[in-house]
């Protein structure tokens, strides 16, 4: 666990640092319309995953945008109550790049997905693998950002020992959260959204000072 708020602190340097050719802009105002954007999304196979950590950022100069790439993904394991680094391949990748991905899994990891998938025979670990990770992504790249926001995708995080919402870190100043159910929310959490900023029952944001 170490390791992995480890890595948070290692995601929102780089937060940082992508947004460093950010126009300006009103971090309310991008709460906002992130939350437009996305108010009719499906967020289903979203809530136990932590997306962005040791993500590549790469700036495309001619449209101003960065593009976040990661080739492994944390998936909380509701039975051990941690998250396991599970490898991914790229939304259009081959025959061979899954392939690739779900062989460099460790033994940990597919161990895992066993559980996950109740599965008992490993030969039909791969195809579930492949099956799940795709329904992942289709949902992770329909999340949608304003034109005027430099950042394609954004890294998201879900618990489902605190609830069933997700955190979207659009920058190290600004959060928004989408909450499904505030009942099954952890105390801490449900007077934190008592008292959060919100534009519905279920979406929420949260700006910090720079």
């Amino acid at each position: 666990m170490k390791r992995f708020f480890n890595s948070i602190v290692i995601v929102l340097i780089g937060l940082v640092n992508i947004n460093c050719k950010q126009r300006s802009f009103d971090d309310k105002t991008l709460c906002k319309d992130f939350i437009h954007l996305n108010k009719d999304a499906d967020f289903s196979s979203l809530y136990d995953l932590y997306i962005g950590d040791r993500f590549k950022s790469v700036y495309v100069d001619s449209e101003n945008k960065y593009y976040l790439t990661f080739n492994s993904i944390y998936i909380y394991d509701n039975d051990r109550h941690e998250y396991v680094n599970v490898f991914v391949f790229s939304k259009n990748a081959s025959s061979l790049e899954k392939e690739t991905a779900f062989n460099r899994c460790s033994s940990i990891a597919k161990d895992f997905l066993l559980r996950k998938f109740r599965l008992t025979k490993n030969d039909e670990l791969f195809d579930k693998y492949v099956s799940y990770i795709s329904t992942i992504l289709q949902s992770y790249y329909k999340i949608k950002t304003p034109s005027y926001y430099n950042n394609v995708n954004v890294p998201l995080e879900g618990n489902p020992m605190l609830g069933d919402f997700i955190t979207f870190k659009l920058s190290a100043t600004c959060k928004c959260y989408y909450v499904k159910n505030k009942s099954l929310l952890t105390p801490y959490w449900r007077k934190f959204f008592n008292n959060a900023p919100r534009l519905n029952d279920h979406w929420y944001y949260e700006l910090k000072p720079y």
